[in-house]
């Protein structure tokens, strides 16, 4: 878990990036002060596979 701050993707600045290694999942969660306002999946499922985020 990270909370992106970096200027190569503007759009996910502030938000928080999750991932599971178990079930392949990484996803993006758009943050409204301290709730969470939209999750986005950029990884699901067997067969994928997260290695290094930096």
């Amino acid at each position: 878990m990270d909370f992106s701050t970096g200027n190569l993707f503007l759009k996910w600045k502030g938000n928080l990036i999750v991932g599971a290694l178990k079930s392949g999942l990484l996803a993006r969660l758009v943050l409204d002060g301290e709730k969470v306002a939209r999750e986005e999946s950029l990884l699901e499922g067997p067969g994928e596979l997260i290695c290094q985020v930096h």
